[in-house]
């Protein structure tokens, strides 16, 4: 009697490794591109709170906001992005390049801190086929649907 495997055997085997093994990498890819939309999301609404901040306690004297980029996005101090004083600006970068969709500029008044808004503001990031939403609304209150 031989001892070995058969040719059906060894082919059965390599089928069912190359279809486990693209079913891992598929998930992997999309929790990998899940993280870096959920960071990217955070890391915004953190430097929205910190123009927030920045505004209300008058560092700088003037009202303070975010613009956003496709490829990240700048805390200000200024009544507007384009009328801002650049000395005081901090840009962050995303790693990876974000779609967006919505307001893409956000200041805050100085002192109050309530953001400068004709209505409530929804800013959409969109990353590898997700996408995740910041709102502020006109109380001032920075929420994600993390």
């Amino acid at each position: 009697m031989k001892k070995g495997f058969t040719l059906i055997e060894l082919l059965l085997v390599i089928g069912l490794l190359s279809m486990i093994l693209t079913l891992s990498f598929m998930t992997t890819f999309s929790l990998v591109f899940d993280t870096a939309l959920r960071d990217q999301t955070r890391n915004l609404e953190s430097g929205l709170r910190k123009a927030q901040s920045v505004a209300i306690t008058g560092r700088g004297g003037s009202s303070a906001g975010v613009k956003v980029k496709e490829q990240g996005f700048t805390i200000f101090q200024g009544d507007s992005y384009e009328g801002r004083v650049k000395h005081f600006d901090r840009i962050v970068y995303f790693p990876v390049t974000m779609s967006l969709n919505g307001v893409t500029e956000f200041v805050f008044q100085k002192e109050s801190g309530l953001p400068l808004l004709a209505e409530e503001a929804l800013l959409e990031l969109s990353y590898g086929g997700d996408s995740k939403e910041i709102t502020v609304n006109l109380q001032g209150k920075i929420e994600s649907n993390l």
